[in-house]
């Protein structure tokens, strides 16, 4: 066994054995239990991906616990990591492996039972897979990750070119472009069919969107928000004094969570208003964007601190050793408005990544990269908040593209 195998492993296991340590059974916000809720009693809705919602159900079900689930994430986000390390043969992927252990971004986001982690947590698995050449096992990956959130299919999407290619290695240009299409049209109905299946009860998932924009807009011009489905909630004075491009937190003053998936009247306005108003909703959503991508002297919610209490009859909490978990938060508290949590800091290094991968004739490591740009992107027109979660795949995605930029040509990877 080489040395590296050996270091690598070794770091995989303490990482986890901290994190999870600090952490167990994993930070749990108001959707983490509401989730574990609808888990625990197999109601599902479409509001939260069912896969997801079922993977904390089992859980519940077994253990009473998220724990397993938590555990889980780490093994595979470090345990890829280390299996991308290893077949590189550059010096520089063990810099990049020494990072991504130290760098509070990776655990700080990870040690939260959250959709966003899992999505991250199977498109590393997809990666890992793709490296070492298992087509097959990242096709079932890559079809998981598609499912643990509602825009994820613009993460993995870009991720069916190494995939198609390593499927069909030796089919002509025309029927590989073929099978990314179809593969996209799978992946984009995968989690409406996977709803259905479940029987999942169908929640205005838009609603929260169209409640955004809507509010955004009338707040600069309020004609004819008396007829609005807002109005009954919330006067436009009060909707001018709360309003804020932070995101849809300022509503819940006015609507309770459930209101908010049930509005389903404000649809067909909001398609009327978006027309009506087009610059003006884009303004909107690009300075949304930018508060999301760090654009502003303290971070919006970079991380979450605990489990909540509220809404949360099942008195879980944190289980894991307290001294670990003041010494990492107390770390971790220190630099929340350094780069390592700012947005735009890991959009632009995925960006410079694609373009080296690119000019050095790195694939696998390109289209990881357009993975974490094409997701991170997608929030600009479906964004409803400047959560720095949202970005926790494009932060991966630059660990696992620079790691793969150690690759040489002769590694069938190109």
């Amino acid at each position: 066994m080489r040395r590296t195998d050996v270091a690598l492993g070794l770091g995989t296991a303490v990482w986890v054995a901290i994190i999870f340590a600090a952490f167990c059974p994993g930070l749990m916000s108001p959707d983490s239990l509401n989730q574990f809720g609808q888990g625990l009693a197999r109601s599902y809705s479409t509001n939260h991906p069912p896969a997801h919602t079922m993977l904390i159900g089992l859980c519940a079900r077994t253990v009473g616990s998220p724990w397993p689930l938590l555990l889980f994430d780490l093994i595979v986000i470090a345990g890829s990591m280390a299996l991308l390390v290893r077949r590189s043969r550059s010096r520089g992927a063990m810099i990049v492996w020494v990072a991504f252990l130290l760098v509070p971004t990776v655990w700080a986001i990870g040690n939260t039972i959250w959709k966003d982690v899992a999505t991250a947590v199977f498109l590393m698995a997809t990666v890992a897979a793709l490296c070492h050449r298992r087509p097959l096992l990242a096709a079932g990956t890559l079809l998981a990750a598609t499912l643990m959130r509602h825009n994820a299919v613009c993460a993995t999407a870009p991720l069916l070119i190494p995939l198609v290619s390593q499927l069909l290695p030796s089919a002509r240009r025309s029927l590989r472009w073929a099978a990314i299409a179809a593969g996209c049209v799978v992946l984009a109905g995968a989690l409406p069919a996977f709803a259905r299946l479940v029987h999942a009860r169908q929640d205005c998932t838009s609603c929260t969107l169209a409640e955004t924009d809507l509010a955004g807009i009338y707040v600069e011009d309020p004609t004819g928000y008396s007829s609005s489905a807002l109005a009954p909630f919330v006067s436009i004075d009060d909707l001018r004094r709360t309003y804020n491009h932070e995101g849809i937190g300022f509503l819940y003053r006015y609507f309770t969570y459930t209101q908010t998936l049930e509005l389903w009247p404000i649809l067909p306005e909001w398609k009327a208003a978006m027309v009506r108003h087009p610059a003006l909703a884009l303004r909107n959503k690009v300075i949304t964007f930018g508060l999301l991508l760090g654009l502003r002297p303290t971070v919006f919610y970079p991380f979450h601190r605990i489990i909540e209490t509220d809404a949360n009859p099942w008195h879980l909490h944190l289980t894991g050793s307290d001294t670990l978990y003041r010494a990492l938060t107390a770390a971790r508290d220190r630099v929340k408005d350094w780069p390592f949590f700012r947005g735009v800091v890991w959009l632009a290094l995925a960006i410079g990544l694609a373009i080296v991968a690119y000019r050095r004739r790195r694939p696998l490591a390109m289209w990881v990269a357009l993975s974490g740009i094409a997701y991170a992107f997608s929030y600009l027109p479906v964004g409803i908040s400047c959560d720095f979660r949202y970005l926790y795949w494009t932060v991966l995605s630059c660990f696992a593209a620079a790691a793969l930029l150690g690759y040489r040509p002769g590694d069938g990877l190109t």
